[in-house]
């Protein structure tokens, strides 16, 4: 997850009007969704101090994508279709 946000924040940089942004936060939003569910069941599971601390720090973070995925524009009807390459 850390390695997506580094990459989405590299490219944010370089071309910051670039669809592939908004697409490519969009993915990582669902993503994230999915692995807050997974790390829900997985803080209940563990003892140790060092895990759940580990699990929370994710967490933060996955939280943090969704917050940012909300506040993107509707998709547009032809962001979620692939081009075609002439």
């Amino acid at each position: 997850m850390d390695e997506a946000i580094t990459n989405i924040d590299d490219v944010s940089r370089r071309d910051e009007k670039s669809p592939l942004l908004s697409r490519s936060l969009r993915k990582l939003t669902a993503a994230s969704s999915r692995y807050l569910t997974q790390l829900d069941v997985l803080k209940t599971q563990t003892k140790n101090d060092d895990e759940l601390a580990a699990i929370e720090l994710v967490a933060d973070n996955a939280n943090e994508i969704i917050e940012a995925g909300k506040k993107l524009p509707a998709a547009s009807a032809d962001e979620g279709q692939k081009k075609k390459k002439p």
